[in-house]
């Protein structure tokens, strides 16, 4: 199953927003649930306008991943 990974960023793949509004994620860590064994992503989501003041933190699950990503990690 293809899933985030620690590590790289992504951006939202939906063609029905504008790009200044999309979400990123920078994924940190995958961790399994102790309940269920289910895939957790965890990091930093923010715009795409990537504003240093709009960081926080997030966990995003299997489901978020269907909803479509592609990885955007840029070497800085």
């Amino acid at each position: 199953m293809a899933f985030f990974e620690a590590g790289k960023t992504y951006t939202e793949k939906d063609p029905y927003l504008a790009p200044e509004v999309r979400q990123i994620f920078q994924c940190v860590a995958v961790a399994e649930m102790p309940r269920d064994g289910q895939l957790r992503a965890f990091g930093f989501g923010n715009s795409a306008l990537r504003r240093q003041e709009g960081w926080y933190s997030t966990g995003l699950t299997p489901g978020d991943w269907g909803r479509g990503w592609i990885e955007t990690t840029t070497e800085e």
